[in-house]
């Protein structure tokens, strides 16, 4: 990475809180678990990194958020303290989907390029989205994210023909574990971490959010 761009990211969308500092080609983070009750630790934990690094939000170039698939209160606090904390200083938004993240790091954890995220809808539908990392390091998709519901979704495993990384809450409903062309990986849940690599490339593709144009996917009752 060559950019020195300060930024802050923000992720509510799943069980953990988590927001991470982008400074000096350095990432800081601070996460912690909360089931949904991102209200009680957001500002505490941002208060905290802030802190520790010396940091003022005016010091920050971009601020960017999950913009789901997720519950709607983690997406929707996240969001709003994205936009109250970029408002004063003018600073850009950008928005990153929650699959994409999942999608990253495995990328960051494993080095696989060619990766299926299916995440709890509910208790009888996932979300689904293919994603391959080019050579330019771009994730590109392969189809369009998808609500299916189980049965569908255990038809498109079936049927894979090529090796494909599988991560996401929905694994433990893919029946056929056995199918040579799959990989199961145990990831679950996303982390800033991972937001921070996919805000740059938006960074240099110019794909800013304004205050009327930002579009959040809400998907309730992610438990299961």
């Amino acid at each position: 990475m060559t950019i020195y761009k300060n930024i802050l990211s923000i992720d509510t969308s799943l069980h953990q809180t988590s927001i991470s500092l982008f400074y000096k080609n350095n990432i800081q983070s601070k996460s912690k678990k909360c089931d949904y009750n991102h209200e009680k630790h957001i500002l505490k934990i941002l208060h905290k990194l802030l802190l520790i690094n010396n940091f003022t939000i005016k010091d920050f170039h971009f601020i960017s958020f999950t913009t789901g698939p997720g519950n709607f209160t983690g997406i929707r606090l996240g969001i709003n303290i994205a936009q109250g904390l970029s408002i004063p200083y003018n600073i850009p938004l950008i928005g990153i989907s929650t699959l994409k993240i999942l999608a990253e790091q495995c990328w960051r954890r494993y080095k696989f390029k060619k990766i299926i995220v299916c995440n709890l809808a509910n208790k009888k539908k996932v979300y689904w989205a293919q994603y391959i990392r080019n050579d330019f390091n771009v994730w590109e998709k392969k189809g369009k994210e998808e609500l299916l519901n189980i049965k569908n979704m255990n038809y498109k495993i079936e049927y894979l023909k090529e090796n494909w990384n599988v991560i996401g809450s929905g694994i433990m409903h893919i029946k056929n574990k056995n199918n040579p062309f799959l990989n199961i990986i145990s990831i679950t849940e996303s982390h800033s971490q991972d937001l921070i690599p996919l805000t740059i490339i938006e960074i240099q593709k110019k794909n800013f959010f304004t205050l009327n144009n930002i579009k959040l996917n809400y998907l309730n009752n992610l438990d299961y």
